[in-house]
């Protein structure tokens, strides 16, 4: 499965449902996107020398940002 199929991020925020402003839902998925396109290269046939970290990398900071939204108070 990959970090992309979620296409509608609705979440709720003080007993209200609210989607992510324009700006947070495109930060979402760029964030998605490296941890997607690090997978792709961690899995190639003849994957580079750094793969792995670049992929824990973009894994690592998708769940900082995250985790910034939850602490906004955003369920994720």
């Amino acid at each position: 499965r990959r970090c992309d199929q979620r296409s509608d991020v609705i979440f709720l925020v003080g007993g209200i449902m609210r989607k992510l402003s324009a700006f947070e839902e495109q930060q979402l998925k760029w964030y998605k996107s490296l941890v997607d396109k690090a997978q792709d290269e961690m899995f190639a046939k003849d994957p580079h020398k750094d793969a792995k970290n670049k992929y824990w990398t973009a894994k690592q900071d998708l769940s900082g940002f995250i985790k910034g939204l939850r602490e906004k108070g955003q369920n994720i």
